[in-house]
């Protein structure tokens, strides 16, 4: 990120007045319920600068009148971001700076701290200071507009609560969480979706081992997670690391898919045995996390998502993936004891 690059981004006036226009579009509502979700949004955005993300860390610090991100990693930072369609760069300091009364922006790279002080949409500070380290590292501090989200401060387990789903979702990724001097949380999740599944759920009542499977494909990175369960309590999806209540195509794609594989295998095993989308909801738990780099909507404003392309590549992945699965490990279904239809 050069610093010409930095201010494009954080003085594109117009750009900016847009989004001021349509709080709803990027932020899904006004209130602290927006507020949650610009930091959602942010952390998410965040991660972009990271080379791989298992050797990242986010530090988040919450106080009455601000916010505070730090980002640090063990390898380089990623400071080059491309747009992507007709998406800016850096999307959620634009949406940051339009909501604010108050941004800064500090970097530290090549031995040189660079900040930046935005009150109200102007540059009111720009400072260039020599420090000895070199590790690279950004912070960026975020006093929200009382007027967009009013006064009231973030619920501290509200946002725990997210900041402990995304480490979740992003496996080895650290987030430091704190309020003040009153709490202080670190969330660090080597196994991910796994780490996902056994936190929510009691895992007394499975059977058999879960079916845990990735694959990178042009258009996404598709993981997921089986666990065979009588009393299923987890049944998630995620799409760069936001959950679509209501489902959508990647949903109905994952469950094509499922279906589709299982019932091949039981035919080839001779069971006399079919699972449908029902019976396999009332045995399962599962999670499914999907990231794609061009993503038809923007974060925590979509309950449902429509993508055919994303449907087809979902439904392909799980079908094989499970397929081969089962061809390695056979004794699984007699493990799980799929109920099923007869």
């Amino acid at each position: 990120m050069s610093v010409a690059h930095l201010l494009t981004v954080l003085e594109n006036d117009e750009f900016i007045e847009r989004i001021q226009k349509r709080p709803e579009a990027f932020i899904g509502t006004t209130g602290l319920v927006g507020l949650e979700n610009l930091l959602v949004q942010t952390i998410n955005g965040l991660l972009e600068f990271f080379i791989e993300k298992n050797q990242g860390k986010i530090a988040i610090q919450l106080s009455r009148q601000q916010i505070s991100f730090q980002v640090s990693s063990t390898r380089p930072l990623v400071f080059e971001q491309k747009q992507v369609d007709l998406e800016p760069p850096f999307l959620y300091l634009s949406v940051l700076q339009a909501f604010s009364k108050q941004v800064g922006i500090s970097i530290d790279q090549e031995k040189q701290r660079t900040i930046f002080i935005y009150h109200q949409g102007q540059l009111k500070k720009r400072l260039l200071l020599p420090i000895e380290e070199t590790q690279e590292r950004i912070e960026v501090l975020f006093w929200p507009d009382t007027q967009i989200f009013g006064t009231e401060s973030l619920s501290y387990m509200r946002v725990l609560q997210q900041c402990q789903q995304i480490a979740m979702l992003n496996p080895g990724l650290k987030i430091l969480l704190t309020q003040e001097e009153e709490q202080k949380n670190l969330f660090y999740y080597p196994k991910g979706l796994s780490n996902y599944l056994f936190e929510k759920d009691n895992p007394l009542t499975r059977k058999a081992a879960p079916i845990i499977q990735a694959k990178q494909t042009e258009l996404a990175l598709v993981q997921f997670i089986l666990s065979k369960n009588h009393a299923p309590q987890v049944q998630k999806t995620f799409v760069n690391g936001h959950y679509p209540s209501l489902g959508g195509t990647h949903y109905e794609g994952f469950l094509d898919g499922v279906v589709a594989a299982f019932n091949q295998f039981l035919e080839e095993q001779h069971y006399s045995l079919s699972v449908t989308a029902d019976s396999f909801l009332a045995e399962f738990d599962f999670v499914l996390a999907i990231t794609i780099p061009k993503p038809r909507y923007t974060d925590a404003t979509k309950t449902i998502l429509r993508n055919t392309e994303l449907y087809e590549v979902v439904k392909e992945v799980v079908f094989d993936e499970l397929q081969h699965y089962f061809q390695r490990h056979p004794k699984w279904l007699e493990q799980g004891r799929i109920e099923g239809n007869e």
